[in-house]
């Protein structure tokens, strides 16, 4: 295990599991985007001017399809045109239509998740040493990330992959140097000369603050969240109503929307007994 895997996952968790419901991801993988609203997903999704592309995900055992393309009412499943009626044509430009719907929530949600982030980032940076240096750091990726926000919302392009392990280990990086940068010969000396105490205020005080922030940015989040629930539904029920079976006869099931509590989409097995 890494020196600040458990730091890092705090700083990163709001960020990594909000950005990507659409997790958007979308990659959702049952997590909750709401307090009464729980999505499950096998599969990552791109967004752009050709249509919407879900590719599964690479430990994604239970997903059958690999890729599934959506354009304009026509469906490629792992790279093969699939014929389909009038009707589920109509169906898969609303499913289409839908998704890109959600973009200014999932853009709204990444924004606030990645305000949650840095605000943990720069806030410890403050409480440890005040380092200017790292906190210009944290400042252009806070600000380099909200680009990247912005500039795939301009172009109405989405991929839940733009938060990905590249983006994960930059902010991990970021936060180990900060931590690594309070050197035992510091630490010696606060002991030595009082500065424990100091230091346990400091980020007593940071905590108190930390929490004001997010309790206010959680409540914007729960908004959105929502928002993007409800949108998920009407998307899901168009996804329920295609006549299309794939060539073992199940329908085609590419995510789950459940509200009151977290559960795994079923993607066609039986439900369990009782």
């Amino acid at each position: 295990m890494r020196r600040l895997s458990s730091f890092a996952a705090v700083c990163l968790f709001p960020l990594l599991l909000l950005a990507a419901p659409a997790s958007a991801g979308i990659r959702m993988d049952a997590d909750r985007i709401g307090s009464s609203c729980s999505i499950d997903s096998s599969y990552g999704l791109q967004i752009d001017a050709r249509g919407l592309r879900l590719h599964a995900d690479a430990d994604a055992d239970d997903a059958r399809l690999r890729r599934i393309e959506v354009s304009d009412g026509a469906l490629r499943i792992d790279g093969e045109p699939r014929a389909v009626s009038a009707a589920d044509a109509a169906r898969l430009r609303g499913i289409e239509s839908g998704v890109r719907g959600l973009l200014p929530d999932i853009a709204a949600i990444s924004r606030e998740a990645i305000a949650i982030a840095f605000d943990a980032l720069g806030g410890v940076n403050l409480a440890l040493n005040g380092n200017r240096r790292e906190a210009r750091d944290f400042e252009r990726m806070r600000e380099r990330a909200l680009l990247r926000v912005d500039g795939m919302l301009e172009r109405g392009e989405w991929s839940s992959d733009a938060f990905g392990d590249d983006f994960e280990a930059g902010i991990e990086e970021a936060a180990e140097a900060m931590v690594a940068s309070f050197t035992p010969v510091r630490a010696i000396w606060m002991v030595v000369s009082g500065g424990v105490g100091r230091l346990e205020r400091r980020m007593e005080k940071m905590e108190k603050e930390l929490e004001r922030s997010v309790a206010a940015r959680e409540a914007v989040l729960e908004g959105h969240a929502m928002a993007l629930c409800g949108k998920l539904e009407a998307v899901q029920r168009l996804q329920d109503a295609m006549e299309l079976r794939l060539d073992d006869g199940k329908p085609l099931r590419v995510f789950e929307v459940r509200r009151g509590e977290v559960v795994m989409a079923d993607r066609g097995s039986a439900p369990p007994p009782g």
